[in-house]
């Protein structure tokens, strides 16, 4: 068989729906590349393209040259048809297009040196050479690269051209799904199921459809042409008009190509007869159906699965660990929040249930009452013993202190309490040591207060008249009899700028008499 080595399967696999791109594009003789690595693929890939053309291998003699052209003066119209015979019916049919006519060349893989090749009109071809691909002058209306299993138009002009329609999509979705259904990776020209859907021989048959139907449809769509201007009658015609779901641009294109011209000109006008004019689509799409599989087939052209998976699986390792390790914190923080509820609900239940209540012990209250009684009379020191007497008074021959005349000593005080009462600070009575600390102090300022004064007396006393005593000074404490000190001052006499002891100046040396009886006089 010429079909022999192709892979219908894997081209649809790999394309998915734009292999019916790739068809629009051929048919309309647009200039198409095929770029990457292996080269077998690379051919593989464009021979199941051309074998989407029915009998096209059959007329590829002069294929690689763009100067030649053996169908084209060829001007006969088929004059019978014998339905049985698949022959008769392609011949009918108008089958094979010439695609690579004149000025258009098939070379699925084309050398460095055959560069200047791509100035012609149309091409269809493939390099492993990027320095191909990048040639100004001759750029491709399409470079298809195998390796990413990308499209890149230079013209959108021509992605417009050959766009698919909501009819198109369905039906070669329909197509992917038959592939995939029963693909197998060990042998992709082999379906898993064993059947004939989904076969090469299959998607061959579907595709031959297709072009036939498109052609059957130009035929009828010239025929309503003509019947809207008069020339013919139509009887029982429908409303729909079956180009529009082929695309316009693409049917209305492809009349300006040489491969249009030598199709229209050795076939019946009547052809729609033999082939009914539609879409071979089984089931008419609507709206929301067509917005679903565009969506379907965008995010399979992103190729997310791919692109996005290492850092989708990054993004859900980061996630899953964040998660536990937050969920750890929650149950430190919760527990811990717990914890404090109790301890605050405990305390506050301990403080506001009242302590309990015990039966009043009247021997104890009574025993107390006496304690506190003891030490109140205790601390309240006796008319004796509210200034303390300096120097303190000796014991007497028998030992005894000042207890035996009725006072306690504070020690003795202080051990006799039964416990600690209100102003006991350490066994010790604050306001019996404050009252003797305060006594101590007053005698030693009046004694201080004294011995100041006699100082000041003898050293600074001024001199007095003769007729005048000396002033004495009574200093008299709380503890004995005040004592009388008489001190008398010597008479002075003044005597060539000073003054003498004992005379004075201009007077006689009769010594004078004090006027104090108490004292004698001075020679």
């Amino acid at each position: 068989m010429l079909t022999l080595g192709t892979s219908l399967r894997e081209l649809i696999h790999n394309f998915r729906h734009r292999t019916l791109i790739l068809l629009k594009l051929l048919i309309l003789q647009k200039k198409v590349m095929f770029y990457g690595h292996p080269v077998e693929r690379l051919c593989t890939f464009q021979y199941s393209l051309v074998s989407l053309i029915p009998n096209l291998f059959l007329a590829m003699e002069d294929a690689a040259s763009p100067n030649l052209d053996r169908r084209e003066h060829e001007n006969m119209v088929p004059t019978e048809l014998r339905t049985s015979d698949r022959s008769s019916l392609m011949r009918y049919m108008g089958l094979p297009l010439n695609v690579f006519g004149r000025d258009a060349f098939f070379q699925p893989y084309l050398p460095l040196q055959q560069v200047d090749m791509l100035k012609t009109k149309s091409w269809l071809c493939g390099t492993t050479n990027s320095i191909v691909t990048q040639q100004r002058d001759c750029l491709p209306d399409l470079l298809v690269n195998i390796e990413t299993n990308t499209f890149e138009f230079n013209d959108p002009k021509v992605e417009r051209m050959v766009a698919l329609t909501a009819a198109d999509r369905q039906w070669i979705d329909d197509l992917v799904r038959d592939v995939n259904d029963g693909w197998n990776d060990d042998d992709p020209s082999r379906s898993l199921t064993m059947q004939f859907k989904g076969s090469d021989d299959y998607l061959r048959a579907k595709f031959e459809d297709y072009i036939s139907s498109a052609l059957s449809s130009v035929k009828y769509g010239d025929f309503l042409l003509k019947a809207s201007k008069g020339d013919v009658g139509l009887i029982g015609t429908g409303d729909e008009n079956p180009i529009a779901n082929f695309g316009d641009a693409w049917l209305t294109n492809f009349k300006l190509t040489n491969a249009y011209e030598h199709w229209n000109r050795n076939t019946d006008p009547a052809l729609f007869d033999i082939c009914e004019p539609r879409h071979p689509c089984d089931t008419r799409p609507t709206v929301i159906s067509d917005i679903g599989l565009r969506l379907a087939e965008g995010i399979h052209d992103l190729k997310l699965a791919e692109t996005v998976g290492p850092t989708r699986d990054a993004i859900s390792q980061a996630i899953s660990a964040g998660s536990t390790g937050f969920l750890k914190a929650f149950e430190g923080v919760r527990s811990e929040v717990a914890a404090r509820m109790a301890r605050t609900s405990s305390s506050n239940s301990a403080t506001s249930s009242p302590p309990p209540t015990a039966k009043p012990n009247l021997s104890d209250s009574t025993g107390t009452l006496q304690a506190q009684q003891a030490s109140l009379e205790t601390s309240q020191p006796s008319p004796r013993n509210s200034r303390t007497e300096y120097p303190p008074m000796p014991q007497t021959p028998t030992g005894q202190s000042h207890a035996s005349k009725g006072l306690k000593p504070l020690s003795l005080a202080t051990s006799a309490k039964p416990g600690p009462s209100p102003g006991v600070v350490g066994g010790v009575d604050v306001s019996a040591a404050g009252q003797a600390a305060k006594a101590a102090l007053s005698s030693w300022g009046s004694f201080i207060a004294k011995k100041a004064a006699d100082i000041k007396r003898s050293s600074t006393m001024p001199a007095a008249p003769q007729s005048q005593a000396p002033a004495t000074t009574d200093v008299t404490t709380t503890e004995a009899p005040a004592k009388t000190t008489s001190l008398r001052s010597p008479p002075l006499g003044f005597r060539g700028g000073l003054w003498t002891l004992g005379e004075r100046a201009g007077s006689s040396s009769e010594p004078e008499k004090s006027n104090d009886p108490g004292t004698k006089s001075t020679g």
